[in-house]
């Protein structure tokens, strides 16, 4: 009678072992039902076939994105399609533990997710004018130096923001002069290190805290902690806030 629709969340989630799995799930699930103002599970029975339908839409049409100037392009199918995939398999969930009456996204259709990334990016170009002007100033401040080297890792060894953050001075062998990368799907690469990068991080070394991890935070103002791996969220910004100043 009162169950909670966060509990039968939880409780669906059970049987997934990746925190990043249970994290998209729950999230995608729960915007849901706090669109709907519903927190017990009973009050789900208020709404009929065609309204919850209707109420699906209303929903997905409120998380849709667009690109700016061709309002016909989608550009975040994939969330999309991992939304209502997130939503039908709960809504199983809910058919065959809750005895719901059934599943209102058996007929949604996916959105067309273009092969083609919509995400903006940097040419070579543009890239390497940052570079140049990051080199400049580097010699300003310790959180110059690693921003340059933040720009110049991700761009010398094409790592994903997570794989950099991630990134150990005990990954590195000096004299092979590569890096063990902990990448997606919880494998590892191994890479050379161009003899530039490979410079420039050993002097960075020696400016910096001692901690394993090669890129930390310069400041921290909640808890003081510098002994940890820069988030990624702080890495985007970085980016964005260097490139928006240049271009």
């Amino acid at each position: 009678e009162n169950l909670t629709i966060i509990s039968v969340i939880e409780f669906f989630l059970m049987k997934y072992n990746s925190k990043e799995t249970k994290k998209s799930y729950y999230n995608d699930i729960i915007g849901f039902f706090n669109h709907l103002r519903l927190f017990y599970l009973k009050d789900l029975a208020m709404y009929k076939g065609d309204e919850i339908i209707n109420e699906i839409n209303k929903y997905l049409t409120i998380k849709i994105k667009y690109q700016k100037y061709r309002p016909d392009e989608v550009i975040n199918a994939k969330s999309i399609n991992r939304l209502i995939y997130s939503l039908s398999a709960f809504f199983n969930f809910l058919v065959s533990k809750y005895n719901y009456p059934f599943n209102p996204l058996l007929n949604f259709t996916k959105l067309k997710v273009n092969s083609k990334s919509n995400t903006e990016s940097l040419n070579k170009s543009e890239l390497r004018i940052i570079i140049e002007h990051l080199e400049c100033s580097k010699e300003n401040s310790i959180l110059d130096y690693r921003n340059y080297l933040i720009i110049l890792a991700l761009s010398s060894l094409a790592l994903r923001r997570n794989e950099l953050s991630n990134l150990k001075w005990s990954d590195i062998n000096i004299k092979e002069r590569t890096i063990i990368v902990f990448q997606k799907g919880r494998t590892y690469k191994l890479l050379p290190l161009p003899d530039k990068l490979f410079i420039e991080m050993s002097i960075y070394k020696k400016m910096t805290i001692k901690s394993d991890y090669i890129f930390t935070p310069i400041v921290n103002f909640k808890t003081k902690e510098l002994n940890k791996p820069i988030s990624t969220d702080s890495i985007f910004k970085i980016i964005k806030n260097i490139a928006s100043k240049i271009y």
